[in-house]
């Protein structure tokens, strides 16, 4: 799945240590059941796939979001916002 960090701060991928930094996306492989937590200093979100099926928790000023645009595999497209 392809996640857009639209906020002003640097995410961290709490799966790998990676880092997203604003308005640059990241590519998390995409299984039957996975999950994806990031984590900044305007709170966390974790994404949650099970078949294809995604939910949304988020805490802080921090907001995710699936998009109409898809990527090149045909899935829509995942947004994290501020809402400050």
């Amino acid at each position: 799945m392809k996640v857009v960090n639209l906020t002003p701060v640097t995410l961290t991928v709490l799966n790998n240590d990676q880092r997203i930094r604003p308005h640059e996306d990241y590519e998390h492989p995409e299984m039957v059941f996975s999950t994806l937590r990031l984590s900044s200093t305007e709170g966390e979100v974790n994404i949650r796939n099970s078949y294809g099926k995604r939910i949304f928790l988020h805490t802080g000023s921090l907001t995710v979001r699936e998009g109409e645009k898809h990527d090149e595999y045909g899935r829509r497209v995942i947004f994290i916002e501020n809402t400050d």
